[in-house]
């Protein structure tokens, strides 16, 4: 069995060479508290408003209801949102949010009040989280020095040492850990496993997915990981791509993402293609900032500056497309920023903003969906 040791810094550099991550963990302009954002990121976000600016919302669009902010504007709490990464739900509806910078994992209500903090006891802080997720009342936490575990009550109980890099991961039950691996300098031209699942003792179970290498951190095939009961899905990060496997790594499907400004921004993508390894900023846009799978459906939040979640069925045919209206200056978080929950007929989306703010939206109720788009479906057999 192949084993791989995760090198801690290169952890976070990989987690955090994203723009977008340089945060201020702010919801209204105020002074900087953190690093300012380099320059190539800078012209991300002005790339991505003058894009928008040429592409308005479309008529069709299902028009999402904000319901509540977390931190209310003003009212921060006792538990301030620093550098948010990524969020995950329990079974009950809780919404996680972890915190690198402030080294905790906040567990919310799903109408978003504090439940708890993570860790409690202060003789057991976390080293920058970057991934945090709950099964079956146990929490899982990556962080720079490995998996922390903590019970359902929030004490921490153990710890296992990290089997490899990561961009993504997701956790399927009792299919164990699936993971969009990082290989820091992976030789160019050579094929490597896009998706590793593990078990939670480390050992390799299978790998699949294979991605060609392009250089320096296999750039072009960091994905956002998301599962169901069957199937995992993996987003990419820069590409306009989605690919469906069953849990066993067999392919079902690509889809192809047609919406205007992610194909526009992949062409400025695939003219960019360079990283500055002694500073570890990538030099390409980032066109996906969350995806879930809910009720036979894959949701997958765009990295744009508005609120934007384009729903497919598991044929590849995109159903819907949500959006918040302009204003909120949305930033990606770096890791997985959408959860989908139920709550009555309506569709709840909780999404994680870089900037420090988890919003609650809910969509418009109607009687029956209309297919507005269709993504077109590529090669990959349908084994479902």
């Amino acid at each position: 069995m192949i084993r791989f040791a995760v090198t801690l810094a290169s952890l976070w550099l990989v987690i955090s060479c994203r723009g977008s991550q340089e945060l201020d963990g702010k919801l209204k302009p105020r002074p900087q508290t953190e690093a300012r954002a380099p320059q190539s990121v800078i012209d991300q976000n002005v790339l991505k408003r003058d894009l928008l600016a040429r592409l308005p919302a479309d008529d069709n669009w299902m028009k999402l209801e904000l319901m509540k902010v977390f931190p209310l504007d003003g009212q921060r709490g006792t538990i301030p949102i620093i550098t948010p990464i990524m969020i995950s739900s329990g079974s009950e509806g809780t919404v996680y949010i972890t915190d690198a910078a402030g080294n905790q994992v906040i567990e919310l209500s799903p109408d978003l009040e504090v439940l708890r903090k993570i860790p409690s006891q202060p003789f057991r802080p976390l080293n920058r989280p970057s991934w945090a997720t709950p099964v079956d009342g146990t929490l899982y936490v990556l962080d720079l020095t490995g998996f922390n575990v903590f019970s359902a009550a929030g004490e921490w109980i153990g710890k296992f040492k990290a089997f490899v890099a990561a961009h993504s991961i997701t956790l399927c039950r009792d299919d164990g850990m699936y993971v969009n691996p990082i290989f820091l300098y992976p030789p160019r031209g050579r094929a490597y496993p896009l998706v590793m699942q593990f078990d939670l003792s480390g050992r390799l179970l299978r790998s699949f997915g294979r991605a060609e290498s392009n250089g320096i951190g296999a750039i072009d095939n960091r994905a956002l990981l998301a599962c169901d009961r069957h199937r995992l899905v993996a987003a990419f990060t820069y590409r306009s791509k989605i690919h469906v496997y069953a849990l066993d790594g067999r392919k079902i499907r690509d889809i192809d993402v047609r919406y205007r400004p992610i194909r526009e921004l992949e062409r400025y993508n695939i003219g960019h293609q360079s990283t500055l390894q002694s500073s570890g900023i990538v030099h390409r846009v980032t066109l996906v900032a969350g995806v879930s799978m809910f009720e036979e459906r894959i949701f997958v939040l765009l990295d744009l500056p508005r609120i934007e979640i384009l729903e497919f069925d598991l044929q590849g045919r995109q159903v819907k497309h949500y959006h918040a209206g302009e204003g909120m200056g949305f930033v990606g978080p770096g890791g997985n920023g959408l959860v989908v929950r139920r709550q009555g007929r309506a569709l709840i989306f909780y999404v994680l903003s870089g900037r420090g703010a988890l919003f609650k939206l809910s969509s418009p109720v109607r009687s029956s969906p209309r297919v507005l788009l269709r993504g077109r479906i590529g090669r990959g057999e349908n084994h479902s």
